[in-house]
């Protein structure tokens, strides 16, 4: 296919069912532009995303009830339908589910979807670096939305962090037992050598 392919253009060519294909475009964040799918540069949907945050911080609106078409005014160099997009993949999913069009909904963002976003950006950004516990957990409350009667718990949070961070427990036991080994590696040439 040369171009965009359409829902139809996608049944035809793959072994699935329609509602397993959307699924899976669903999955992998695909949009639909004008009856054909495509996806979105990872980095446009991040910069874009980290903006519409940036936006209703700003303008104090709150996440649980974010009309797309203030955004749009606010947010005027990005697209519209990137920005939509982002509101779709942040969203809770049950809130939205109306007969309205999608310009003229309320979104709820879910807060979890939106840590999730945050961590990874702070994680992003210092890639080179670690971060203590302390340190990342002050960055990332710094990093969300302010949400009325929310406040950042860790207990909340660290679930989040499974398959997205690893906690290293107490580098000096790395460092001794590095230490110890090489020492042994050693020991067992000296003994070698004067064997």
């Amino acid at each position: 296919m040369g171009r965009r392919p359409s829902l139809l253009d996608l049944i035809k060519c793959v072994q699935a069912s329609e509602i397993e294909i959307l699924n899976s475009l669903k999955k992998c964040h695909a949009i639909e532009i004008d009856g054909r799918w495509c996806s979105i540069a990872e980095s446009l949907v991040d910069e874009t995303m980290t903006n519409l945050l940036e936006t209703i911080t700003m303008n104090d609106m709150s996440i649980h009830s974010i009309n797309p078409k203030l955004l749009y005014d606010e947010m005027s160099t990005y697209d519209s339908t990137v920005i939509l997009h982002c509101l779709k993949i942040y969203s809770d999913k049950e809130t939205n589910n109306n007969d309205e069009s999608d310009d003229d909904s309320l979104f709820k963002l879910d807060i979890k979807k939106v840590a999730l976003f945050c961590v990874h950006g702070l994680f992003k950004e210092s890639r080179t670096r670690e971060m203590s516990q302390f340190e990342l957990f002050q960055s990332w409350e710094k990093s969300l939305p302010y949400v009325e009667g929310f406040i950042f718990d860790k207990d909340f949070f660290i679930p989040l962090l499974k398959g997205v961070a690893i906690v290293i427990k107490n580098k000096e036991i790395e460092k001794s037992s590095s230490s110890i080994s090489q020492s042994k590696k050693l020991q067992n040439n000296n003994t070698e050598n004067s064997s």
